[in-house]
């Protein structure tokens, strides 16, 4: 089975939306439009039912949503197809969510191909931009129910703190490995010295209680 969300759905979408913004139809009427882009209409406009995009009004016709004129006036396609994402994450709770928990790296690879694919056109398989990082802090929380990312946005400001720290002590831009994955059982890798390659591997620990502030060390961290 296909899944509900691919590139070429989500631009179907967008196409979609913007027919709907001049010209509201019997939603039968959208189903038979042909091709919307490289994908059906059917397959277009129930996906964009299922998003929360569009419904069909109190005429009987089939209109944006509120949040279907929001992603329409996105002026960036990266800003559309991750907002796609996320709402579908709210409407559905697929199963591959789960893997945000563990990191950026156990969605792109254990996701379906269609929402790996996503991902990447949304440019959000690389780079440690403060959006890139806010969307998988986001899909996390989403992923372990959670809708205060307050303690989570502490974290990842000291693990940028870190990253600094590292890159002026050492001369090398650090990895930041807790993005991509943190089974690895450490945030940041870096390395002994400016003269010293060889690995560090670095545990970030933060808070803003200041030095009467608490935190937990597993064993093997």
């Amino acid at each position: 089975m296909s899944e509900a969300l691919s590139p070429g759905v989500a631009h179907g979408c967008f196409e979609l939306l913007e027919l709907l913004e001049q010209t509201p139809m019997p939603l039968a009427a959208a189903r038979t439009l042909g091709k919307l882009g490289v994908v059906s209409a059917e397959r277009v406009t129930r996906c964009a039912l299922l998003l929360g995009w569009a419904e069909v009004n109190e005429g009987g016709l089939l209109a944006p949503t509120l949040r279907g004129q929001s992603i329409r006036g996105m002026p960036r396609t990266e800003e559309r197809l991750r907002s796609a994402l996320l709402d579908l994450v709210q409407a559905t709770d697929p199963p591959w969510v789960q893997g945000a928990r563990f990191g950026r790296r156990h969605v792109l690879e254990y996701s379906p191909p269609e929402i790996s694919q996503v991902c990447r056109e949304a440019g959000l398989a690389t780079g440690t931009s403060n959006d890139v990082v806010a969307f998988w802090d986001l899909l996390a929380a989403r992923a372990r129910g959670l809708h205060d990312v307050r303690l989570n946005e502490t974290g990842r400001q000291g693990e940028r703190l870190t990253l600094q720290h590292e890159e002026q002590r050492t001369g090398r831009r650090p990895q930041w490995i807790a993005l991509d994955s943190n089974a690895d059982g450490y945030d940041v890798l870096s390395q002994v010295s400016v003269t010293d390659a060889a690995r560090l591997c670095i545990e970030v620990k933060a808070s803003t209680l200041g030095l009467g502030g608490q935190f937990y060390l597993t064993r093997h961290e």
